[in-house]
Formats: structure tokens, C-alpha cells, sequence
């Protein structure tokens, strides 16, 4: 191939044209510092021009150094006069514009727009700026984003990449995304280019799948309860947007596989001996299931009944229960204190409940001796609000680690922990604590207290797992 060379002249200034294709032409920046060096220095490079279809010089590259020219009173420039037409001189301008003084993001992006109103191939483009198609996509897309997205990429506090995820989102979206990542809730800084992409990840882009998914997988469920002989009435659809309030509500909603308690308050009885689900007992009672989204991403679902719809389903006596199930009433025992209701098998149980068997968090968490239990009444202890918390951070786990959450709380267990340290030794770790200077102790103080309780209740495997962690064992 013909190696393609510019001829060069002394042009009169008069005849040089401004191009207003040429992304830059139109902001002379810093005119009057650079017109002072070209008076001191002299204009050391030429210009370069091409002859439009009207035969008129038009200025590829040079606008400031033909604006200096104007203002020190030159009448001529040494100019590279290139045999080009309009759209071979745009691509060789974005060629030689990858040297010392490249174009940034902003005017890439108006190239790539000007080349598309030009007709240039996208291929060709591709090739001479030296991006990949997808950068120069991104470029193209950038235009048809928000002016606040466009002006953070452009004054590099927001990645174009990070741009391109945003492209996935509506209006409204991109503004919540904007004020996260310009201003990180925890740090109060601008995210990283990573954080930025995992934070726009997690908060919008995969609950938008999830939703989506749901729509199928909800009545696939459905369908496959019925077709094991459910009644189809008795399977109630959460609806996506109705996940949160369902799991906030005071419904206490239960695990369909998890074993309900022997006795629940005084008007409803589990036979002793012959332990039923809340899922059995539910049908018994034609109280529906609900076919509910997973707060955790473990499972995809979860089959859950109201407690309080079982309750209210059965609010006369517990030997109308044994009866609607064909068996004779037996004695109603003594009740038992209420245990943590436990998960059971089946699908996404524990993620409800929160809970396997037996006593404590998760089947298998920190494990409370009764002896040194904080000494709550049943009726002082709020379990609807706590599980209410608990819906919440299973929606939003993020939230788990705000420092202001700790913080607010951090007093009420130290308070509490008066009751229970030897009086010296509480003394002595409030003098441990007060000398902490460090930002953001909230959670650091909460685990503190959780380790001076699990030492008061010689919890040896809940405190072993903690110093492995720390390093502090032995």
C-alpha cells in the first residue's frame, strides 16, 4: 500500500479554517499561558490542514497554536497540508492524537458519536483509536446517558466501565447509583472502579435477575405442589415487590418443614409424642402455604404458613385440632418455655426460621447457658420487632456492617453486662474500652461483649472459633 505523505506550505492565517468535526477544536484551553510560551519559544510544529469538497483548508490539528498565531500577529504558519478527504482526515486525526497530548474521555466520546454521523464503519474506527469494540461502544452509549453520569466519567470520578453498567438501569436507578458510588455510605468517600461495579451489582442489577427469575420460578413451584396433590387454593404466590412487607409483617411467617412447638400459647396443641410440621398442621387447618422469595441467596425459595393464621385458625381449643385430624384429645401438659423455633428439611427452611434444632442461632451458633441468661420476662421481650430486624438484615445484609447500627447499641450491652461481670472485672475492661480512640468501634465494642458474655457462660467453642480468627488462642 502507497504510503500517503503531506506536502508542506507557509499558509496565510487568513485561509485557515476552524473544523468543528475535530472533537477539540472548540476549547482552547489555557490560551493566554500558552500564548506567553510561543512568544518566548517560537511555534516549533506545523499545523496540519486538508482541502474540504469546497476546497476551503480546513484545520485537523493545530486550533491553539493558530489562535496563539492570531493574537502575537502573525500573518502565516508552516502547515502539513494532507491529501485527504472529510472522513480520511478525521480518522488520521484520531491516529495522531494518541501522542503526548491524547484526547480524553469526553472528546473520544464525541469522536466515536462524530464518526457514526459521518458513516464510518465502526470497525474502521475501532482500529485507529486502539480500543476494543466494547470500549468503543461505550464511548458511542455515553451520549445517551444522564448529564451527571457523563460529567463523572468525564472529570474521571467515575469509570467508563462502571458508566456501562449503569446502562442497565432506569433513571431513577442511576440516580440512587450515582449518590452510592459518589459518596460511599460507609467511608464517605467516592468508590473505587471495583467497589463501584460490585456496589451497583448487589444493590440493582442482581435483585433486577432475581425479580425476573422469580416470575418463572414462583409458578413452577406452584405447579409442582399441586401436582403432589396439593389443594391449588392453599398455595398462595408472593409477589416480588411484596417479599419485604410479607417477611416484615407480624404474621411470624414459619418454615412449612419446620416441627411446630408442642404447645403454642393456650389454644392451640400439638399432640406430645407426634410432632407435626407447621405445614401439616397448616393443611389440617386449611391454612394456606406461601410460596415466598429467599431473603438469603442460597435457596431460591421458600415454602412458608403464618403462624398467626394457624393461630387464628384454631382459636377456640386444642381439642378441636386433634379432632379435625381424627384423633381423640389427650390432656393438655404443662407449656414448656418457648425454644427457637428450628428449621427443618426441605426447601430453604433455615432461611426463614433462622434456625435448625435444638437451642440457639443457625443450628450450630453461639449457644446461651440458661443460668446465664439475662433474667427477661416473655412478656418484656419483643420477638415480633426482633424478627422484624431479622427480615430486614436478611434483605439487606450490607447493612450489617454500618458502624451507626453498632454503635446505637453498643451501651445497652455493656449496661446489661453490669449485672452479670464480677464488679473488679468490669471496672477493668470499661478502662480497656474508654481508652479506644479508633473510629468505627462499634462493632468492635459489640463483639467485646458478646466475648466478656460467651466467658461468663464458659462457652469454650464459641470463644475458641473467636481467638482461631484473632490468632490469640493458647
Amino acid at each position: 500500500m502507497k504510503t500517503i505523505e503531506p506536502t508542506r506550505e507557509l499558509i496565510p492565517l487568513k485561509l485557515i479554517e476552524p473544523w468543528a468535526r475535530n472533537p477539540r477544536g472548540g476549547e482552547l484551553r489555557e490560551m493566554e499561558s500558552f500564548t506567553e510560551q510561543l512568544r518566548m519559544e517560537g511555534i516549533r510544529e506545523d499545523v496540519h490542514v486538508f482541502r474540504d469538497a469546497q476546497g476551503v483548508l480546513r484545520l485537523m490539528q493545530g486550533h491553539r497554536r493558530r489562535e496563539a498565531a492570531g493574537r502575537l500577529g502573525l500573518e502565516a504558519l508552516w502547515a502539513k497540508v494532507w491529501p485527504f478527504d472529510e472522513s480520511e482526515a478525521f480518522l488520521h486525526l484520531i491516529t495522531m492524537q494518541q501522542g503526548a497530548d491524547p484526547f480524553d474521555a469526553r472528546e473520544l466520546a464525541k469522536a466515536s458519536r462524530t464518526a457514526m454521523e459521518m458513516g464510518i464503519e465502526k470497525e474502521r474506527l475501532i482500529g485507529v483509536m486502539h480500543r476494543s469494540a466494547e470500549t468503543v461502544q461505550l464511548y458511542l452509549d455515553l451520549g445517551t446517558l444522564p448529564h451527571r453520569v457523563q460529567e463523572a466519567v468525564y472529570r474521571g470520578k467515575l469509570a467508563l466501565g462502571t458508566a456501562g453498567l449503569m446502562r442497565q438501569l432506569s433513571k431513577e436507578q442511576m440516580e440512587l447509583a450515582m449518590d452510592g458510588v459518589l459518596n460511599n455510605p460507609i467511608t464517605q468517600e467516592a468508590m473505587t472502579e471495583g467497589q463501584a461495579r460490585v456496589y451497583i451489582e448487589n444493590q440493582f442489577l442482581k435483585p433486577e435477575r432475581w425479580r425476573r427469575e422469580w416470575e418463572v420460578l414462583c409458578l413452577k413451584v406452584k405447579r409442582k405442589l399441586v401436582a403432589g396433590g396439593m389443594d391449588g387454593g392453599l398455595v398462595d404466590v408472593v409477589q416480588w415487590e411484596d417479599r419485604e412487607q410479607f417477611v416484615m409483617s407480624e404474621a411470624l411467617p414459619q418454615s412449612a418443614y419446620a416441627l411446630c412447638e408442642e404447645h403454642i400459647e393456650d389454644g392451640l396443641l400439638v399432640k406430645p409424642g407426634e410432632p407435626m410440621t407447621w405445614g401439616a398442621l397448616a393443611l389440617s387447618l386449611g391454612v394456606p402455604w406461601h410460596v415466598a422469595p429467599a431473603m438469603a441467596r442460597t435457596e431460591k425459595h421458600v415454602l412458608v404458613v403464618k403462624v398467626s393464621a394457624v393461630k387464628d385458625a384454631d382459636s377456640t381449643s386444642a381439642e378441636k385440632v386433634l379432632r379435625g385430624r381424627g384423633k381423640n384429645p389427650a390432656p393438655a401438659p404443662t407449656p414448656t418455655p418457648a425454644r427457637s423455633e428450628g428449621g427443618g428439611e426441605g426447601d430453604g427452611g433455615g432461611e426463614v426460621d433462622g434456625g435448625g434444632e435444638g437451642d440457639g442461632v443457625g443450628g450450630g451458633g453461639l449457644k446461651v447457658s440458661e443460668s446465664h441468661g439475662l433474667p427477661v420476662s416473655e412478656s418484656a421481650f419483643d420477638e415480633v420487632r426482633w424478627r422484624k430486624v431479622h427480615g430486614a438484615l436478611m434483605l439487606k445484609p450490607e447493612a450489617a456492617m454500618q458502624n451507626a447500627l453498632w454503635e446505637a447499641l453498643m451501651g445497652t450491652q455493656w449496661e446489661a453486662l453490669v449485672e452479670i461481670l464480677p464488679s473488679e472485672s468490669y471496672a477493668s475492661l470499661m478502662g480497656e474500652l474508654n481508652r479506644d480512640g479508633v473510629k468505627r468501634k462499634g462493632l468492635r465494642w459489640c463483639l467485646l461483649a458478646c466475648v466478656a458474655l460467651a466467658l461468663c457462660a464458659e462457652d469454650e467453642e464459641g470463644l475458641s472459633v473467636v481467638e482461631g480468627a484473632l490468632g490469640t488462642a493458647g
